[in-house]
């Protein structure tokens, strides 16, 4: 394919080289011609996609002359200002000393209305989200936004402002933290106290909820770096800031978890609408995810449930072991009821996106899948990664005092249920076999019920509902519901744990 082809399309198409283009997004490899360049010509060879912005703007690695290369493209209408954003921004950097991957050429692409910036190339770097999967403590954890922290401090003492504000914006690399995001970096002839607050704040809304602890330490790290002063009533200003902030951030990523971005795949294919993850180990889920692959449960499936209202299973499907939820229709009132809501299978994919969002463990949502008959919502499906593991009612099948790996277990329960509720989710059904244990983490099911109040009042009413149907759990276990009290009211889990036992 072309880059002429590609941009006449208007935007990238889903096509081998020598194919027509139709409006799909690209998938590498790809052509992109850019003449006499820094002194070199021919072509750069665009080789994986790593961020695509639908009409706009397309990211990936490739390679030029054989040296590997970061490439950004951008295309359609509006390419000249967004490039020209990107590539005064990239000046912007080198000028002030902020650490960014090198410009190797930026300019028009030859024979199109495209426009191109191409990079110097980060070896072994990752992003922060990546590292902070893979850190294995909150310590780790903190240390990545220590270091993010102190690159916002050096982007302030040069005057220069990132005004788009996310994680995928910045790369770790050799010990430092790169900005490569240009269009939205400004600099300043001196930065005020209310502009440097309002933008550590944007950075402070990136922390997982589980982190958020940490922003009076990280925000006195910041003043320390910068000479900011800050106080009691400083700390708590910022705070607020930033809670607000991350309900913003959240509905704009939950809004975009409903439509085609880089991650996530929007179509109809008959009756069914479908939202489901783009790529899965490099295919298209799309190619099986149809009515015969899920309406049922196939010959020798693993059945989870089998209610009135849903009826879940096991199936492999798209390589992978999946968990299938079935939506269903008990009778014609119940249909009729639910014809013009939203489907719960949406609710669900919405909230999963939401937990992942905040940092918290759930297992990965696939696709929600909704067949429609004109407007009216009719079955649905959510299907998500299955994990093998188990539920907290098996885990804690006993009623005595916890040896230590159990009160480590408890611990980290009790802490999810108090993580919600400052944080104002509601989850609506804290039955124990809505928890999985798992070796490092406690993962969080049935999220067709979750909700985050606008009201506060709303919330904590909620909230109170969860923690009375959590402790009912152990109702019938005296020993160890007053264990598990304790933890929620803020005691250790040693003095939930052995030695401890009244009896």
């Amino acid at each position: 394919m072309t880059i002429t082809a590609l941009t006449s399309a208007g935007r990238p198409a889903n096509m081998p080289l020598t194919r027509d283009v139709s409006p799909e997004h690209l998938v590498a490899p790809f052509r992109v011609p850019v003449g006499q360049a820094a002194g070199r010509t021919g072509e750069l060879q665009f080789t994986e996609t790593l961020r695509w912005l639908p009409g706009k703007r397309l990211v990936g690695a490739g390679r030029w002359h054989d040296e590997p290369v970061l490439i950004k493209l951008f295309y359609g209408d509006g390419a000249r200002k967004n490039w020209r954003r990107e590539d005064r921004g990239y000046a912007t950097l080198a000028r002030a000393g902020i650490s960014a991957p090198s410009v190797l050429h930026s300019g028009p692409v030859d024979g199109t209305a495209a426009f191109v910036l191409v990079a110097s190339w980060l070896a072994d770097a990752q992003t922060p989200r990546s590292a902070l999967q893979n850190a294995t403590s909150d310590g780790e954890r903190l240390a990545i936004f220590s270091d993010l922290v102190d690159h916002v401090a050096a982007n302030h003492n040069a005057a220069v402002v990132q005004n788009d504000m996310h994680l995928g914006n910045f790369l770790l690399a050799d010990g430092k933290v790169y900005s490569i995001d240009g269009a939205r970096v400004r600099m300043h002839g001196r930065l005020s106290r209310h502009t440097r607050s309002q933008n550590l704040a944007a950075f402070f809304a990136l922390l997982p909820l589980r982190m958020l602890s940490a922003v009076p330490q990280l925000f006195q790290r910041y003043a320390q770096a910068t000479g900011f002063f800050t106080n009691r009533e400083a700390i708590a200003a910022i705070e607020r800031h930033t809670a607000r902030l991350r309900r913003e951030s959240t509905r704009r990523h939950l809004k975009k978890m409903f439509r085609n971005c880089t991650d996530i795949k929007v179509d109809r294919n008959g009756d069914l609408r479908r939202i489901y993850v783009r790529k899965l180990d490099g295919a298209d889920p799309g190619c099986e995810l149809n009515l015969s692959a899920i309406e049922q449960p196939p010959d020798g499936a693993r059945m989870l449930k089998q209610g009135n209202t849903c009826t879940i299973w096991t199936r492999e499907l798209l390589g992978r072991v999946l968990a299938v939820k079935r939506y269903n229709i008990k009778n014609a009132l119940h249909g009729l009821k639910l014809a013009l809501r939203q489907s719960r299978a949406l609710k669900s994919w919405r909230n999963a996106h939401r937990l992942l969002f905040h940092g918290i463990a759930t297992p990965a949502p696939i696709a929600a899948i909704v067949e429609k008959r004109g407007p009216f919502t009719r079955r649905a499906w959510f299907l998500a990664e299955w994990v093998d593991a188990q539920n907290a009612a098996e885990f804690f099948a006993f009623d005595r005092a916890m040896n230590a790996d159990e009160a480590l277990v408890a611990r980290r329960l009790c802490d999810l249920v108090q993580l919600l509720s400052m944080n104002g989710i509601v989850h609506g059904d804290m039955k124990a076999t809505n928890f999985l244990i798992c070796r490092d983490d406690v993962l969080l099911l049935d999220l067709d019920a979750m909700r985050e109040p606008r009201f506060g009042w709303l919330a904590r009413r909620g909230c109170a509902r969860d923690r009375r149907r959590f402790l009912a759990n152990w109702r019938d276990r005296p020993e160890l519901l007053r264990q598990f009290e304790t933890l929620l009211n803020g005691g250790s889990a040693e003095a939930a744990g052995p030695g401890n036992n009244k009896g």
